[in-house]
């Protein structure tokens, strides 16, 4: 480990790609999180650029990069550590309806635009990475694909854009994930088809555009504004002035969405997280006919 950080033996989560411990700072014993990877950069010039930028960078809704630092096969990335992921805190309140999703999604999108108004791009927004301290959302894991070789980094099956599936990627990528996102938090279900084989169902449901957007128990702006992210893609800035973003939406309790939540997260931590690897991403995007780029229609 680095001379000013401490690796402890406790670990937060893992995924095939990376894993999470909890850690010190030396000199202000302050708690940290610790994101180890069985890589290192293929491109230190490029790693060193990002990483400064990344440095700079402070958001109340964003977790704060503190270091970066290498061993000889190994990237540790140390960061804030948050108190919760942000279902963990949704399943644990006692009070939970659409408008408390609403402020949840709310503060997601001020991350973003804080992130895109400077040129950066999230792109591997997914639950895991939406945190929760003292009470306040926060993105993490934030343009780790400039940093860590694609080559280990992971898919995340109905939250990664069909452009993003195909390696054709932009900043509209992160509002496709925010529509997912939203489905989720109001109902537990991601917006698509799905079968036994979750993760690869789900990749062919994205490629083929069969989305399922629920319709009981949204409001008619929470579908819409789904459906616009899913389909459309806007900018951040124009999903910010939506009606349901703006509006009065309803306080109705969602228990059955908390118990699907707490069902879909038992699922993810089975798998080691929501995410694949590219070789799965190949098989899939090979084996599936007919997609087009939804902005060819």
């Amino acid at each position: 480990m680095n001379a000013n950080f401490e690796k402890s033996s406790q670990k937060i989560a893992a995924t095939s790609a990376s894993e999470l411990f909890y850690g010190t700072n030396k000199q202000t014993k302050e708690s940290v999180a610790l994101k180890i990877y069985n890589v290192t950069s293929s491109d230190p010039r490029n790693t060193l650029r990002e990483l400064s930028v990344m440095q700079r960078l402070s958001h109340q809704n964003l977790i704060k990069f503190y270091n970066y630092y290498e061993s000889y096969d190994q990237t540790v990335i140390v960061t804030e550590l948050a108190q919760h992921e942000l279902l963990e805190y949704i399943i644990e309140k006692r009070y939970y309806c659409e408008d408390d999703c609403r402020g949840f999604i709310h503060q997601v999108m001020q991350g973003l635009k804080y992130l895109h108004d400077l040129n950066i791009q999230h792109g591997n927004l997914k639950p895991e990475n939406i945190l929760v301290k003292n009470g306040v959302v926060m993105l993490s894991d934030y343009n780790l694909h400039n940093i860590i070789p694609m080559s280990h980094t992971l898919i995340a099956p109905g939250f990664a854009s069909p452009q993003q599936l195909l390696q054709q990627t932009d900043f509209n990528a992160d509002s496709y994930a925010l529509g997912s996102l939203t489905h989720l938090l109001l109902t537990g279900r991601l917006p698509f088809k799905q079968s036994d084989d979750v993760l690869k169902e789900t990749l062919r449901a994205q490629l083929a555009k069969d989305i399922e957007v629920k319709s009981t128990g949204i409001s008619k702006n929470g579908q819409d504004f789904i459906m616009q992210c899913l389909k459309l893609q806007p900018s951040i800035d124009e999903l910010l002035k939506h009606p349901w973003v703006n509006d009065t939406v309803p306080v109705i309790p969602l228990t059955g969405t908390q118990m699907q939540l707490k069902r879909y997260l038992a699922q993810i931590r089975l798998r080691n997280g929501s995410s694949v690897g590219r070789e799965t991403l190949k098989e899939v995007v090979e084996t599936t006919n007919g997609f087009t780029d939804p902005s060819d229609e």
